[in-house]
């Protein structure tokens, strides 16, 4: 459970849990507990319902200071973000309803070879070419991000 005794959302127990439990995105935000996308599913957890200050010091304790900077000019930010060895997180900072809200999806900590990810060989080959255009589609969390880092 990541919550402490004095009804705290604590970041490293929050992560923990998404790590240990294959989540693929925590979504933080003002309004509703911790929501956990595991298996195509959308799970609250269940933990106190998060506050603006809540969403804001969980996203202080995670956000280098020049993100800080630029999510109050922009109204937003995205970066990496690593949980010690455990695992590495990518990281959308925005701002919803004049709230802070957050958006971390769990990246692979270690890079697959595109043989691990089963790319097939004519595909490997067509990104030697010295010209030409290689798109990789497809819906939310299917592995375009993985497939194209595996290959350059």
């Amino acid at each position: 459970m990541p919550e402490e005794a004095g009804g705290t959302i604590m970041i490293d127990k929050l992560l923990t849990a998404a790590v240990k439990g294959g989540v693929s995105d925590i979504h933080i935000t003002k309004g509703l507990p911790p929501v956990f996308r595991q298996d195509g599913g959308m799970k609250p957890q269940k933990t106190k319902v998060l506050t603006a200050d809540d969403t804001n010091s969980l996203m202080k304790s995670i956000t280098p200071e020049r993100c800080q900077a630029e999510l109050a000019e922009m109204g937003g930010t995205d970066f990496g973000f690593a949980f010690g060895d455990m695992a590495r997180f990518r990281v959308s900072v925005f701002k919803q309803r004049g709230s802070i809200a957050m958006v971390l999806r769990q990246i692979p900590n270690k890079m697959l070879t595109p043989e691990q990810l089963g790319v097939p060989d004519v595909c490997q080959r067509l990104v030697t070419r010295p010209r030409g255009l290689f798109l990789v589609t497809g819906p939310t969390g299917s592995g375009k991000s993985t497939t194209l880092a595996s290959l350059i």
